[in-house]
This record gives structure tokens, C-alpha cells and sequence, in this order.
């Protein structure tokens, strides 16, 4: 059974070791049976590459971040810009502002600071029609974070606001 941490490769240590069942590994030419020590070793090893990778992955973010590329998804105001090395290998990571888009991010922080409520300013952006970020409307969740609207998010339970 492969395992992702040392704590459940403990588990399924306790769990066989309670069970008094001997587990074999068909691949092995030997005797074929697992025992409690490599259920520990094979946990230990899983666990330290888990946490390579892990490591791997997040600073190859900041290196990216650190080279002024973006890299996670889009954030709304900005949309993917396609530039290609000399030997015409995609460049990756690039975006470009949205003027339309960028806006109404300045209007948004512009009617917080004045004062207005996250609700307000989303009322506002509906009545006008502007679109949410990924659907094509917008709820009262996409600017307050409130549990207790979580349900007019696209996608969960409840429907949205919107037609």
C-alpha cells in the first residue's frame, strides 16, 4: 500500500500488524514478504519525496515571480501575452493589462476606500452589467467572502444571482 506520509505509513503498519496478515510484494524475487520495516522505510522515503517535490515546485514559483512572470492563473484586469524566443519556443508566464478590465479593478478599490460595502460596490457592477471574472455574472460572494453566500457561487449549491 503506498503511503504519502510516515504517520499513515504507521497506520497501515498498526492495521497490519493487528490483522496478522502477512502482505507479499509480487515484484520481488526473494521471498515476496513485506515486512514492518519496509512498510516504515518505503513510508519514510514517500514522505521525503513528497517534500522534494513540494519544494521543487515552490521555488520554481519564485523563480518565475522573481523573473516579473506570473505563475499561477490570470487575475481578472490581465490576460495571457504570446511572445516567442529567436528559436520560436513560446515564452511562458507573460500577461498584459486589460485596460477595460483593469478600470473597473481601480474603480472597485476606489469605492472601498470612499467607504462603500463589498455588497454595495457588487450591486453597483451588476446593475451596470459588468461581469464577474469567470462567469458571466456576478454574486454577491464574489467581493465579500461571506459563508452565508456561498451559495449564489456558480458551481456550489444554490444558484446564482444572476440570468
Amino acid at each position: 500500500m503506498p503511503t504519502r506520509s510516515v504517520a499513515q505509513s504507521g497506520r497501515y503498519r498498526d492495521i497490519v500488524r493487528s490483522s496478522q496478515v502477512s502482505r507479499h510484494h509480487p515484484g520481488d524475487a526473494q521471498e515476496g514478504v513485506v515486512t514492518l520495516l519496509h512498510i516504515g522505510i518505503i513510508g519514510s522515503i514517500n514522505a521525503e519525496q513528497l517534500s522534494a517535490t513540494s519544494d521543487k515546485t515552490r521555488d520554481a514559483l519564485v523563480r518565475g515571480h522573481a523573473m516579473g512572470k506570473n505563475p499561477g492563473g490570470s487575475a481578472y484586469g490581465y490576460e495571457k501575452r504570446i511572445e516567442h524566443h529567436g528559436n520560436g519556443e513560446r515564452i511562458r508566464g507573460l500577461q498584459q493589462i486589460v485596460p477595460a478590465e483593469a478600470a473597473v479593478v481601480v474603480r472597485i478599490f476606489e469605492d472601498y476606500a470612499a467607504g462603500l460595502s463589498p455588497i454595495t460596490i457588487t450591486r453597483r457592477l451588476n446593475t451596470e452589467g459588468v461581469s464577474s471574472p469567470r462567469s458571466n455574472c456576478s454574486t454577491r460572494s464574489a467581493s465579500s467572502n461571506d459563508r452565508s453566500y456561498r451559495r449564489a457561487i456558480p458551481g456550489r449549491s444554490g444558484s446564482p444571482r444572476c440570468s
